[in-house]
């Protein structure tokens, strides 16, 4: 017997391309906010830069060495910096 063996992250893809994707993209209740680094809406830890306004997934950039997410988010004044706008 054979046992094909999937890994979650492929699932939930699966599950979200069949049953959100189209939902956020016909109601206007979705803002459709992209991640400014991988231009995906998808759901996750979302950080916004202090300078040009612009969101991205927080696990989109480790340059800055945030470290994890739950420890950024108790840290009330640091600011995020996006790639784009430290050049």
């Amino acid at each position: 017997m054979f046992i094909l063996l999937e890994g979650v992250g492929n699932t939930l893809k699966r599950h979200y391309e069949t049953y959100l994707l189209e939902y956020e993209l016909a109601d206007d209740d979705v803002d459709g906010e992209c991640c400014l680094l991988c231009h995906s809406s998808a759901a996750g830890d979302w950080v916004n830069c202090g300078i040009c306004g612009e969101w991205a997934h927080f696990g989109c950039d480790r340059s800055q060495g945030l470290g994890a997410f739950k420890d950024y988010a108790k840290t009330d004044g640091l600011d995020y910096i996006c790639p784009h706008c430290r050049l």
